[in-house]
């Protein structure tokens, strides 16, 4: 049932109702994933629908929904597509937002460029007060300078 409504909120004109279902839905959506072997925490397998994130971040304009939508974008088309689409969500609005230097982080280690991941990583690593983050983005940070000089 939760595909079947996912299906047709994308396919039909939303009303405010709907409209206020459609973070739910992407969250199920996401949640029903497969978990990744030996992940961390909350890794899933799969892929999240970029044009459910595309949608909702029409009704719902919001940099932490672009965002979800640049992540799904990196893993339905690649890194590579999602650069352009991090790279606009720089500014003000997710400045202490330690998810959107972890977005780019992932993309720029998927594509080999490990001193600017390490770099975005590092900044990851300085804006999070959870320590759970703060081991895993230390931890990608020295991955990255491992292969940066291999």
């Amino acid at each position: 049932m939760p595909r079947a409504l996912s299906a047709a909120w994308l396919s039909r004109p939303c009303g405010p109702s709907s409209e206020a279902a459609g973070p739910y839905l992407a969250a199920g959506r996401h949640r029903r994933l497969p978990r990744a072997r030996g992940g961390v925490g909350g890794h899933r397998t799969g892929r999240p629908s970029p044009s459910l994130y595309a949608r909702l971040s029409a009704l719902t304009p919001s940099p932490v929904i672009a965002l979800n939508r640049a992540v799904a974008v990196s893993m339905a088309e690649g890194p590579a597509a999602a650069l352009p689409l991090l790279d606009a969500l720089e500014g003000p609005a997710l400045a202490g937002y330690q998810h959107l230097p972890a977005a780019r982080g992932d993309c720029l280690r998927r594509l080999g460029r490990w001193p600017e991941a390490a770099a975005a990583y590092g900044r990851a690593l300085s804006l999070t007060r959870n320590r759970r983050e703060q081991a895993f983005f230390a931890a990608r940070v020295a991955e990255c300078e491992r292969d940066a000089t291999a």
